[in-house]
C-alpha cells in the first residue's frame, strides 16, 4: 500500500486528514494526522526486496468516541492492517490524543 492509498483509506472516515501537519489553519476536532516514522525493509540479494513503512496515525478528539474509534479500526481490519493503539489526554490542548501504530 502506498502513502497515497493509505491517505485515501483514511479519508473514508470523512474526517479532515493530513500528512504530518496541517499547513494553514487547523480544522476543528476531530481530525487525523498520519506520517511515516521509519522503515523496516526486507532485503534479498543485497537490495531492498520489500519495503515496509512504519506509520503513525494520530486521532485528535474532544472526548472519547468509541464508535468513531471502532470505525477507524474497522478500516484497518478491512485492509489487512495490524495496529497497536495507545491514548492519553492532552491537558494543554483539552483533547484526547489516540495513537495508532502500524506497518504498511
Amino acid at each position: 500500500m502506498t502513502l497515497k492509498e493509505f491517505k485515501e483509506m483514511l479519508e473514508q472516515t470523512k474526517l479532515p486528514v493530513t500528512y504530518y501537519e496541517f499547513e494553514n489553519k487547523v480544522p476543528p476536532l476531530p481530525f487525523l494526522v498520519y506520517f511515516e516514522t521509519e522503515t523496516d525493509n526486507f532485503a534479498a540479494d543485497g537490495i531492498v526486496y520489500h519495503e515496509v513503512k512504519r506509520i503513525a496515525v494520530e486521532l485528535y478528539i474532544k472526548k472519547r468516541d468509541f464508535t468513531l474509534e471502532q470505525s477507524i479500526e474497522a478500516l484497518f481490519y478491512q485492509n489487512g492492517i495490524f495496529w497497536q493503539k495507545s491514548f492519553q489526554y492532552l491537558d494543554d490542548e483539552k483533547c484526547y490524543f489516540i495513537l495508532y501504530e502500524m506497518e504498511i
